[in-house]
């Protein structure tokens, strides 16, 4: 199970506060222990989040415990039994779940320069999800055009570094110094030095083809999910 830092855990509590408009009030309503100076402490990492505060946080904000600290859902899936006559061998409270960092094109090509993987308080948003993929894996945020209509600009796209592209996948790939690119992988057979090309192929026609014999590229890694959201106006 994932585990934020005290910093992550802050920085992850100030983007889920950010539509709060008087935390005052908030922390009065929801009794956040400490009031609205220890809210202020909690999402500037002075303090730790408790499990009380927690607690309090995941009731006013509407979202799991999970979403506020996954170190204290951790600590309590360690706990022995919490009621009398539960099976000690079953963890109910443990959940296969990790938090993903959303990334822009320009991070992700960074990261398939070598660079890490952006720390969650520097990502554009987080996304939970199974814990089913690779450790570096993270989900592009989409920015334009270039695979519609299946894929449109604000989507996410969950990326495994580890999971090498077969003919017709979908990757995430750049050329040095550019933006990384969401694009269609497609073979071409090998070259004159017997080095494997492959084109990267934007299902909207408007876009071009680009050639790995022709551009420096590399792929930074192989999409395993799509997620959409849809916006009421």
């Amino acid at each position: 199970m994932i585990e934020w830092t005290t910093e992550e855990e802050a920085a992850n509590l100030k983007r889920l506060l950010s539509q709060v408009e008087n935390k005052a009030k908030f922390a009065q309503d929801f009794k956040i222990p400490g009031g609205a100076s220890m809210l202020s402490q909690h999402q500037s990492g002075h303090r730790p989040i408790n499990l009380e505060a927690a607690s309090a946080y995941a009731k006013g904000l509407q979202v799991s415990l999970f979403e506020i600290s996954p170190r204290l859902v951790r600590l309590l899936s360690d706990l022995p039994p919490l009621m009398p006559g539960d099976d000690p061998t079953v963890q109910k409270h443990r959940r296969a779940l990790r938090l993903y960092p959303v990334i822009s094109s320009a991070q992700a090509a960074a990261v398939g320069e070598g660079s890490a993987l952006p720390h969650l308080g520097d990502a554009l948003d987080v996304e939970f999800g199974r814990g089913n993929v690779s450790a570096g894996s993270f989900f592009l945020q989409l920015e334009d055009d270039s695979m519609a209509p299946e894929f449109r600009a604000g989507d996410r796209v969950l990326i495994d570094p580890q999971v090498k592209p077969q003919p017709g996948d979908c990757v995430v790939a750049a050329s040095s110094g550019q933006r990384a690119l969401f694009r269609k992988y497609r073979l071409r057979g090998g070259d004159a030095h017997g080095t494997q090309v492959f084109e990267l192929v934007p299902l909207n026609p408007d876009h071009p083809v680009l050639r790995s014999d022709e551009l420096a590229l590399s792929v930074t890694g192989t999409m395993q999910e799509l997620r959409r959201r849809f916006w009421r106006r």
